[in-house]
């Protein structure tokens, strides 16, 4: 005869705890029901609590397996020992972990002053070798797309690594125990000194700690403009990313980099990685976009589309942002009234460096957007 639950459950509490597991096993066998266990405060078991989270573990390994209904609640304070097993399964920090998100989050404005892409455009990095070799590998990797140089501002990569962190906390719970001892540190640090910002070390400290994550995970880390920062901090945050891809853990760390040329990133590219030179790919992009603008814009058309879109080929040195503000520069000439030959003429009137270009044109964009190196033609009717 069957023991009815309640007698069940007190020979449980009776057993010895390699005992325990087995018993649990028998008694979902025979009942055919809906279960819910519940196990408080882990982290108060004293005696065998190893072996414990162990067969634990193991438990739950085999209800994974079987047909049977039922959920699990484990409670417990953070224990070191218990990380192995323990976060392979849903966590629930609910509340440190959204106050750990409100401090990482920022207003991040750089999103706001991104354009749309023009359509078409990098459409070949899906079939790029590079591309495809970095995405298919089954291990960790680095991908650097290389921009033309420029100059490059003087900043920090904190807000970096505080929007990266935010992002990985807010859609996957289970790295939070990452997190967890940085947090109470930053949070000591505001109760006695006041400090507001969770130090920038700290922070890397968690970054770092990623890579150690013992479940089954893919992580895509997108870096723009890893250039713009001082030479010091760039050193030290492109060593945490390839310490990130050189690990071999069940989570697999995919970075994206894209940043015009560094030594710095150059030296650290192996054959276990990935490159490609934007310049070498962006030129039927260029002619695409030019030819789209041209026509749309300033009604270009047969023979006069074919020279203007070959002249800014040539000139653009595979420079984006170049053709598109020739673009912005040309519309107000064709809106006038001026005919084809005189908005090329200003066309070839603008600056072959893209530098001096750019570098003028930002000046100006305060002004009445006037050029003060030409003198501007009357359009004729």
């Amino acid at each position: 005869m069957k023991d009815s639950p309640d007698t069940a459950i007190r020979k449980i509490l009776k057993t010895k705890v390699d005992g325990i597991w087995g018993i649990l096993k028998a008694l979902l066998d025979e009942q055919e029901q809906e279960w819910l266990i519940v196990v408080d405060g882990l982290d108060k078991v004293e005696c065998q609590r190893g072996e414990f989270v162990r067969g634990l573990h193991t438990f739950i390994k085999y209800l994974q397996g079987e047909s049977l209904k039922v959920k699990i609640l484990l409670t417990s304070r953070p224990q070191p020992g218990s990380k192995k097993y323990l976060t392979r399964y849903h966590i629930l920090n609910t509340i440190r972990k959204g106050k750990c998100l409100r401090i990482l989050e920022f207003d991040n404005t750089r999103y706001d002053k991104i354009t749309d892409e023009h359509k078409g455009t990098l459409e070949w990095l899906w079939t790029h070798n590079q591309y495809k070799e970095w995405s298919a590998a089954d291990v960790s990797r680095l991908l650097y797309i290389q921009g033309k140089p420029e100059g490059a501002l003087q900043t920090t990569h904190y807000n970096m690594l505080r929007s990266i962190l935010y992002d990985i906390l807010s859609q996957n719970e289970s790295f939070f125990f990452h997190f967890q001892h940085e947090y109470r540190q930053y949070q000591a640090l505001l109760r006695n000194h006041g400090q507001r910002e969770w130090p920038y070390e700290s922070l890397k400290r968690v970054f770092t700690a990623l890579g150690n994550h013992p479940r089954v995970e893919r992580l895509y880390l997108i870096i723009d403009a890893m250039d713009e920062s001082n030479d010091e901090d760039r050193r030290d945050i492109l060593k945490r990313l390839f310490s990130l891809c050189s690990k071999q853990q069940d989570c697999i760390v995919k970075v994206f980099v894209a940043s015009r040329p560094l030594a710095q990133l150059e030296h650290r590219i192996r054959e276990s990685h990935n490159f490609i030179r934007l310049q070498d790919e962006t030129r039927p992009d260029i002619e695409n976009f030019a030819r789209s603008f041209l026509g749309q814009d300033l009604g270009f058309s047969g023979d006069p589309l074919e020279k203007a879109a070959r002249y800014i080929v040539e000139q653009a040195q595979e420079v984006f942002l170049w053709v598109y503000l020739v673009g912005k520069e040309l519309q107000p000439y064709a809106e006038k009234g001026c005919s084809k030959n005189e908005v090329f003429k200003q066309l070839r009137s603008l600056p072959t460096s893209w530098k001096i270009f750019m570098s003028i044109y930002w000046k100006q964009s305060k002004k009445d957007r006037k050029w003060t190196f030409y003198m501007e033609q009357e359009c004729s009717n």
